[in-house]
């Protein structure tokens, strides 16, 4: 009988600003570029409160996931 061989495999996240560990993924857009950075506490709190006076007045919007095969175009 052949024994069986366990893997256990971890992720750590790194902010990315400063190399410290990081506590989560911030997921943000500007235009039509989607970005994501890893940052700690600090450095996620430090980020909304740069971005609040511009979201306070936004509006959100829902992601939109283009059809498959490509854009869709009307009498296509």
């Amino acid at each position: 009988m052949e024994a069986e061989i366990a893997t256990e495999v971890t992720v750590t996240l790194v902010d990315d600003l400063d190399g410290s560990p990081a506590e989560e993924t911030v997921r943000f857009a500007v235009g039509s570029t989607e970005y994501e950075i890893d940052l700690n506490t600090n450095n996620a709190r430090a980020l909304r409160q740069q971005l609040a006076p511009f979201t306070e007045h936004a509006r959100q919007t829902r992601a939109t996931t283009p059809p498959p095969g490509g854009t869709h175009r009307a009498g296509a």
